[in-house]
């Protein structure tokens, strides 16, 4: 039974995992359903308790990229979804890996640096399996890197 449906990408972005955590051989994983990613701040209070003054002041002390999280059309033998050299393999091998998203307008790209923490699998429907992915990002992300 064939896995492979005619879906377009994410609306027509993509996802692309590197060879290495230095972003050599990117390779677009295939069946891209759906992703979304967060960029998060840590708060720290820097209140001052008294009656004076009653509001809640902070500061930022470290920001976070991640969670990514996609969904693809699960293909085992699908090079980029697999055990051998996809996002399961580097899941298995604990691995760092360059990881870029190119946004449907052709000239965004992020690119960062994550590691593979989480796959689960449904099937929704007959015939198709859900593979859904959970990277956690490592280090500063590049918002502005080269399509």
């Amino acid at each position: 039974m064939a896995l492979s449906t005619l879906a377009e990408s994410a609306f027509g972005s993509l996802i692309y995992l590197c060879a290495d955590a230095s972003g050599t051989n990117p390779a677009e994983v295939a069946e891209l359903r759906d992703f979304n990613y967060a960029v998060s701040a840590k708060r720290e209070d820097t209140s001052v308790h008294n009656a004076s003054a009653p509001w809640e002041t902070g500061i930022v002390t470290q920001l976070k990229f991640g969670p990514v999280e996609f969904e693809v059309n699960y293909r085992p033998s699908e090079a980029t979804h697999g055990d051998e050299t996809g996002v399961t393999a580097v899941m298995v091998a604990r691995a760092e890996r360059t990881w870029q998203i190119h946004e449907s307008d052709e000239t965004t790209v992020v690119e960062f640096n994550a590691h593979v923490v989480n796959k689960k699998h449904t099937r929704r429907v007959a015939g198709v399996r859900i593979g859904a992915f959970t990277l956690d990002g490592t280090g500063q992300p590049d918002f502005s890197a080269a399509a």
